[in-house]
């Protein structure tokens, strides 16, 4: 999924929802810059790659709900995932990311060895 350059302080989306789109690639580190957005639904699709750091600065400041489940989305959580996000919605379930065991959005635990295979990690 690429996007394509917009002035984020003038757009008034609130609310993507793209999920169970067959959308491929990484994550648009751009979704950060509209400046209204809070609520991103990126489920179901095949989605590659790392979560953006970026994405945790906005998680639990304007954005409320994150939908990442279901992806093939690789290694760490960015550190606002683990700490401070009671306010917020999001599921990371069924990639293959390495969740602490504590992580509530990790719940439903990640995909198999076998389904990961391919989705390398370089960054340890």
């Amino acid at each position: 999924m690429e996007a394509i350059p917009y002035p984020g302080e003038d757009l008034q989306l609130r609310v993507l929802d793209a999920h169970a789109n067959r959308l491929r690639g990484r994550l648009p580190i751009s979704l950060v810059n509209i400046a209204n957005l809070s609520s991103i639904d990126l489920s179901h699709n095949q989605f590659s790659g790392r979560i953006p750091s970026e994405y945790g600065a906005k998680l639990g400041s304007s954005w409320k709900s994150l939908f990442l489940e279901d992806n093939f989305l690789i290694g760490n959580l960015p550190p606002q995932f683990v700490n401070g996000t009671a306010a917020v919605r999001a599921n990371l379930a069924h990639n293959c990311l390495r969740c602490p065991p504590n992580i509530r959005f990790c719940r439903g635990g990640q995909r198999t060895n076998s389904e990961c295979a391919g989705q390398l990690d370089y960054s340890t």
